[in-house]
């Protein structure tokens, strides 16, 4: 089962990726030829039965793009999953040189991705304003709020919302007049 998708264009929009969450972990998949996709990439994760789900946030210091894959605690057979963050520069921006089939082009640790904990608390997530927005679904916790633009690898956690319960979804609107 696939759960979350989040599509990724490249800064001179020469290939298009879709990142494909599942229990398993992300696939990353060369879109660019819609009738010929290629998965360039499978990074397994732990945990998350079917409750995994992408971001991506441009860092404005220096114009990287980065992923955010988490995943909910227990519900749907998983346990312990983690908050992952990916450097999508490493992918393929030349219209004429993709990345192979399965070609690993982002290396693991830093610099490449990194896994930095935060267990359970990505039901869905959502990336806006250089917050990251995760979604508990099945806790106290309510939705907790971290900050990307200090370090896009290592979110702070700023809050969360608490109350009863958990939460589901959120989405970020910019200009609204709340006057």
């Amino acid at each position: 089962f696939v759960n979350g998708i989040h599509g990724y264009a490249t800064p001179n929009g020469a290939r298009e990726y879709a990142l494909m969450c599942a229990g398993p972990g992300l696939s990353i998949v060369d879109v660019t030829n819609a009738a010929n996709p290629v998965r360039v990439q499978f990074v397994p994760m732990e945990g998350g039965g079917y409750w995994r789900d992408a971001c991506t946030h441009v860092d404005e210091a220096s114009g990287t793009t980065y992923a955010y894959i988490g995943a909910q605690g227990t519900q749907g057979g998983g346990n312990k999953p983690n908050l992952y963050v990916f450097n999508l520069s490493w992918l393929s921006d030349d219209a004429n040189k993709p990345n192979g089939q399965d070609s690993n082009p982002i290396p693991k640790g830093d610099g490449g991705y990194v896994d930095v904990g935060e267990t359970g608390y990505g039901h869905t997530i959502n990336c806006a304003r250089g917050l990251l927005f995760m979604h508990t679904a099945d806790t106290n916790d309510g939705c907790r709020v971290y900050d990307l633009t200090q370090n896009p690898t290592q979110p702070k956690f700023l809050f969360d919302t608490g109350g009863t319960g958990g939460c589901h979804d959120s989405m970020v609107q910019t200009q609204v007049d709340v006057g």
